[in-house]
């Protein structure tokens, strides 16, 4: 059996404008920051926050263009793609999370 499932709780970082397929459907990707606050050995407060791109597919792309504002709270599920570009020294990678539900 395989499982492909992430899902994150977190702050919305930022909004990217919405695209649309050759279809006509729409696709938009947001930045979801998750953090992470402990007590170190000092007695001191620390955190960290890690940032997480998120895309939206179809309904739910426009869903979120229509009422999501930078700062709100979002409960995604999902499952990470990675994907790749570019030649040689140039070539990039990047891992998202491909929303199934929120």
């Amino acid at each position: 059996m395989n499982i492909n499932k992430v899902i994150l709780a977190g702050r919305i970082a930022r909004l990217f404008d919405v695209k649309y397929f050759d279809d006509g459907t729409a696709c938009m990707a947001v930045t979801l920051a998750t953090t992470e606050a402990w007590t170190d050995k000092s007695g001191s407060r620390r955190e960290r926050s890690d940032f997480h791109r998120a895309i939206f597919v179809g309904r739910s792309a426009e869903i979120v263009q229509e009422h999501a504002v930078v700062g709100q709270e979002l409960y995604v599920c999902g499952r990470l793609i990675h994907r790749a570009w570019g030649e040689g020294a140039q070539r990039q990678f990047i891992t998202e999370v491909r929303v199934d539900g929120m």
